[in-house]
């Protein structure tokens, strides 16, 4: 099962392409601020803007769950062309225990295990250029 097919608010967002430009956490809940890869079947896909390979947006994904171990990997992130922190992409998001409805993230900048998660993912306004 893929990520997108059980969660709603990811249908044509790739995460896999979506930059982490941020993370927090506590025992509940793991946020993550992305710059956001929209496919061309997202409502709010445009086509690239002029130095970008992909259609992207600020957004938030929000992942909630009682049974939820978040293990950061401690890699200093990297500046992108803006000045931006890159802590890489959410490389996979996988279903490791159907059974349980357990679910593996992980990427450079850690590894996330919930069961039964929640899943939201908020639109921000792009901060104006420089």
């Amino acid at each position: 099962m893929n990520y997108f097919e059980q969660f709603p608010a990811l249908v044509s967002v790739a995460l896999e392409e979506s930059w982490v430009t941020a993370f927090r956490h506590d025992t509940t809940t793991v946020t993550f601020a992305l710059d956001a890869v929209m496919t061309t079947e997202h409502p709010r896909y445009h086509p690239p803007r002029p130095g970008e390979v992909h259609a992207t947006e600020p957004a938030v994904l929000t992942i909630t769950g009682n049974d939820l171990t978040f293990t950061p990997s401690g890699a200093h992130p990297n500046r992108d062309p803006n000045g931006e922190l890159d802590f890489g992409n959410i490389d996979t998001f996988t279903l490791s225990d159907p059974a349980a409805m357990r679910w593996r993230l992980t990427g450079e900048w850690g590894e996330l295990t919930v069961t039964r998660p929640r899943v939201s993912l908020a639109w921000r306004h792009r901060a104006a250029p420089h």
